[in-house]
């Protein structure tokens, strides 16, 4: 028998997008590092600093962009992965139970002779 609920996707980028996440939380660490060291040099007395720190915040928030993005492209791929769209999924195996369930009800049903009251 065929089995028409069996659900096929592509395996392509299957990784990447949690892969890609680790990298970019790891560079908005790396800078928040950098950035904590550039304000304590700054509170010490070494105003040079400040115009790094600045240009650290502009990189720590194009890289906290990249890993909400990439949170939520990872997100995104789990729950599709899982089959959940549009916030539920489909339990495939409990609606073919149900179809086989009704199918051999209907099938006991054709030699009966007659619909029950």
């Amino acid at each position: 028998m065929i089995d028409l609920m069996t659900l096929i996707t592509p395996d392509e980028d299957r990784g990447n997008s949690a892969e890609l996440l680790g990298i970019a939380e790891k560079h908005f660490e790396r800078l928040a590092g950098a950035l904590d060291r550039a304000v304590v040099a700054v509170e010490q007395g070494q105003p040079e600093t400040a115009k790094e720190a600045n240009g650290l915040v502009r990189d720590l928030s194009k890289s906290l962009q990249s890993v909400m993005e990439e949170r939520v492209r990872v997100e995104k791929l789990r729950r599709q992965n899982a089959g959940i769209v549009h916030d539920f999924a489909i339990d495939f195996d409990s609606a073919r139970s149900e179809i086989r369930g009704r199918l051999a009800r209907l099938r006991a049903t054709v030699g009966a002779g007659g619909v029950s009251e």
